[in-house]
């Protein structure tokens, strides 16, 4: 009998030192509903343990698929945080790394949207609200983002996180009983079919973001047209950083005569709305010169460049040459001369103009220019006169 109690002694002390510290060193597990935005990783983190763990003690709830986890769902999680139930960062505004359609990048509390993110996403997150991530942003559409766009992400640099008027939470599926095992009645009757099992709450799919189309065109001038001087250049652009273009003017050497930036006319051009563009160009170069006009949008080098080929200045004029003392005129007093035919204002004759010998004529637009020095000799440059300044001339000025 004493060896028996004896033996009964050992056991129990065994069973003390062995089991009982392994219960002891040994976290609990505890039910955790899965919320949306949740992943494995994330519910991992918050329990100080791994996602492969999480999977591995909830296998057949999940399924096959570690990554098709839904809200509501109810998983056997073990707590690795020393009795904490919440990792070094509890639950707070944080960075919990990229996940499905939240793949953008971080710098300071500015994060960039990648293609495919969506609101819901990007916010879970960080641990906001989609209504919180929106007001800190003033983005009255929540389900329109578009890449390259910058959130400020309320709570990562001291700002405070906007509180929204809370929505109530939609209400969970009341659980269905367990169907009762059929007891043998007596007359006998069949049994009441189970209650069909509750399906759970389908989340919603998220929406890649549609990025929108990057492109730029030019639809004046036309391909080979000839200008003047003081041209005007239009197109249509859309998907453009700030909706920004730059217009540039080149010769067919490939030097720059003229350029100017203008911006998209749209009210959504700043985040990349399309719409129509213009600007006013002024070439000085000898007419009949050719070259090409360029519309780009540096910030945007997924638009490419438009171009057009096209001729600077109009046909040139009709030029007539006068041998000295050929072709005089008498000016009309105080008509005016000009710098070039056509060109700025110069001057006028004096209230007793003299006899004037021109050297040449030129016409333009079908009007005659005499081409004279007001000071012969003195080394002043030419300047011309238009027939309608003219009193009279010689028969060798006549066209």
């Amino acid at each position: 009998m004493k060896r028996i109690i004896l033996t009964l002694i050992v056991l129990v002390a065994i069973l003390a030192f062995g089991v009982l510290p392994a219960m002891a060193q040994g976290q609990p597990f505890q039910p955790y509903r899965v919320r949306p935005g949740d992943t494995l990783s994330s519910i991992a983190r918050s329990h100080c343990t791994t996602a492969q763990e999480v999977y591995a003690l909830n296998r057949n709830v999940i399924g096959p698929n570690p990554n098709t986890i839904y809200a509501g769902m109810v998983l056997n999680v073990p707590n690795r945080c020393g009795g904490q139930t919440h990792p070094p960062h509890p639950g707070g505004v944080y960075d919990r790394g990229p996940s499905a359609h939240a793949r953008g990048t971080v710098n300071g509390n500015i994060y960039t949207v990648a293609v495919g993110d969506t609101m819901f996403s990007v916010s879970a997150r960080f641990g906001l609200t989609v209504q919180q991530l929106a007001a800190a942003n003033g983005i009255h559409n929540p389900w329109w983002i578009y890449p390259g766009q910058k959130l400020v992400i309320p709570g990562l640099g001291g700002q405070p996180v906007p509180h929204p008027s809370p929505q109530p939470p939609p209400p969970w599926p009341s659980p269905q009983p367990s169907p009762q095992p059929c007891q043998p009645i007596n007359p006998p009757q069949p049994c009441p079919l189970p209650c069909p099992p509750a399906s759970p709450p389908v989340c919603p799919t998220p929406v890649p973001t549609v990025a929108p189309k990057v492109f730029i065109t030019i639809t004046a001038p036309a391909s080979g047209a000839v200008l003047a001087s003081t041209f005007e250049v239009r197109g249509q652009a859309g998907g453009l950083f700030e909706g920004n273009v730059f217009v540039r003017a080149y010769d067919d050497k490939g030097a720059v005569l003229a350029e100017q930036a203008t911006t998209v006319q749209a009210p959504d051009a700043g985040t990349g709305g399309s719409g129509p563009w213009a600007v006013t160009l002024t070439v000085n170069v000898v007419a009949g010169t050719p070259g090409k006009i360029v519309a780009t949008s540096p910030q945007s080098p997924n638009a490419g460049e438009a171009s057009v080929g096209v001729v600077y200045g109009l046909v040139p004029p009709e030029v007539k040459v006068f041998p000295p003392g050929t072709c005089q005129f008498q000016p009309k007093p105080n008509a005016s001369f000009n710098s070039s035919p056509g060109g700025p204002l110069a001057g006028t004759f004096g209230a007793t103009a003299k006899l004037y010998d021109s050297s040449q004529s030129s016409k333009v637009s079908g009007i005659p220019w005499y081409m004279f020095e007001t000071d012969p000799g003195s080394g002043n440059p030419a300047v011309w006169a238009p027939v309608t300044s003219i009193a009279a001339y010689t028969q060798g000025c006549i066209w």
